[in-house]
């Protein structure tokens, strides 16, 4: 998903490298971008599952609230995650001649 979206921005990419912004600064605004969308969307997820346990206990009175630590340590795995998958095809676009990264 991450690279197709990459292959469509990937002159966006080259023309802000064209006006001088470093490589170092294009691949923080493409990362933040992508890590801004993974957090909020694991927000909400969060939120829809804390909804979702408590409207549980409500009606049949069955508690499925992890402990806290457990809610952190899956959102950190997560987090890391999708550092991880983002940076690898971010730093392969990045290293492509900005020529062809404008002409393709």
């Amino acid at each position: 998903h991450i690279n197709i979206e990459l292959f469509y921005r990937k002159k966006e990419m080259g023309y802000l490298q064209v006006f001088n912004i470093p490589k170092k600064r294009v691949k923080y605004i493409i990362f933040s971008h992508y890590m801004r969308k993974n957090v909020i969307a694991l927000v909400i997820a969060e939120m829809v599952y804390h909804i979702a346990a408590g409207v549980t206990y409500i009606i049949n009175g069955m508690k499925f609230i992890l402990p806290l630590w457990i809610n952190l340590c899956i959102a950190g795995g997560i987090i890391l995650y999708s550092a991880i998958v983002i940076s690898i095809p971010v730093e392969k676009y990045m290293r492509k001649n900005i020529i062809s990264l404008i002409k393709e």
